[in-house]
């Protein structure tokens, strides 16, 4: 049975970090405002372990779903705090850019860009993706302008190629692989069919390219047989490992006659 709002509310002061964690995981699917309050207490108290980020994650993701706009000057308090857990980071970028009203959305945005921190700004633009929050052209800008410097398969940029499919713009065109035309905008390159690596089963050996080595031809007669005594070592299955038949044979104790 699924939590009811009351119930996952008390359960924010279970003992039991999981527990918690399941808590906020169920107010934010909810994403009942009457939530926010208790959701801030119990994440104000959360982040005094840093072991619980987890946790810590999914209650500033349910501040933000929950819309709680009081929670925001603690929230980018947190932002400006040291997490060895990046994640956290993440539910923050997102969580400020939800909670923020239209009008300062590019605000924020700016803010969580500027703040030296990449997965806060990585948090951020996934929350302008995931609503499709419309730009003004200097925010866009400044947006392409952080970004286009950076390797095309930097993972920073994917929530904004994403949100770039509604926006326009000169740089828009040439995001995110610096090309022009209609098609400038991917998410993937195709690989070839022709240089895609073969696996190799031989144990210890490196992928290698090319059409697969023949396979040995059965006996004439006799159909072929796949034993896993017959395969290499690395496809032998575990259960097998410790058969006698398997075993390297004991030595002799006794001269021959």
């Amino acid at each position: 049975m699924a939590l009811t709002l009351d119930e996952a509310v008390a359960q924010l002061g279970h003992r039991l970090s999981p527990k918690r964690r399941s808590a906020a995981s169920r107010l934010r699917r909810l994403a009942d405002p009457a939530a926010g309050s208790a959701l801030l207490d119990a994440l104000q108290r959360e982040v005094r372990d840093a072991r619980t980020w987890e946790t810590q994650y999914q209650m500033v993701m349910a501040l933000g779903a929950c819309g709680h706009r009081p929670a925001l000057g603690f929230l980018r308090d947190l932002a400006r705090r040291p997490f060895e857990a990046t994640m956290v980071y993440v539910a923050l970028g997102d969580a400020i850019v939800r909670l923020n009203t239209p009008e300062d959305t590019a605000d924020s945005l700016r803010w969580c860009l500027d703040s030296g921190t990449p997965m806060l700004a990585d948090g951020a633009l996934r929350a302008v993706a995931m609503q499709r929050l419309s730009l003004d052209m200097a925010t866009i800008d400044h947006v392409l302008d952080l970004l286009s410097p950076l390797n095309p398969n930097d993972g920073l940029r994917f929530w904004a190629a994403a949100a770039a499919a509604g926006w326009t713009g000169p740089q828009v065109s040439t995001f995110p692989d610096g090309s022009s035309g209609s098609n400038s905008v991917r998410t993937s390159t195709p690989r070839s069919s022709t240089t895609r690596p073969t696996r190799s089963w031989a144990a210890g050996s490196a992928p290698r390219s090319g059409p697969e080595a023949p396979r040995a031809a059965p006996v004439r007669g006799r159909p072929a047989r796949h034993t896993s005594a017959a395969l290499p070592r690395r496809c032998v299955p575990a259960r097998h490992l410790s058969s006698p038949s398997l075993a390297a044979p004991a030595p002799r104790t006794t001269p021959r006659p």
